[in-house]
């Protein structure tokens, strides 16, 4: 699995003025939530069960000093399988 092109986001994530408050969301199957949530280890994240149970809607706040530093985790949580990238 080749690793996604994060230059368009990098581009419109340049324009914003830093340090930021940056949202991430995210959806995951229930097996690869103990790793997405470590992603957020000591901050809060809010958890939306699907209907069915069977994946989990992730969201998490956090302030952010630069573009790489957001673009870091995406990197990071696309290497989970199964997850979604919001």
């Amino acid at each position: 699995m080749s690793e996604p092109s994060f230059e368009g986001l990098r581009m419109r994530l340049d324009e914003l003025e830093y340090p930021t408050w940056f949202m991430f969301k995210f959806i995951a199957p229930l097996a690869g939530l103990v790793q997405l949530r470590n992603l957020f280890e000591g901050y809060p994240v809010r958890f939306n069960p699907s209907r069915n149970g069977n994946y989990i809607g992730i969201t998490a706040e956090l302030e952010m000093q630069s573009s790489s530093d957001i673009i870091a985790i995406y990197k990071q949580a696309a290497k989970i399988e199964g997850v979604i990238l919001l």
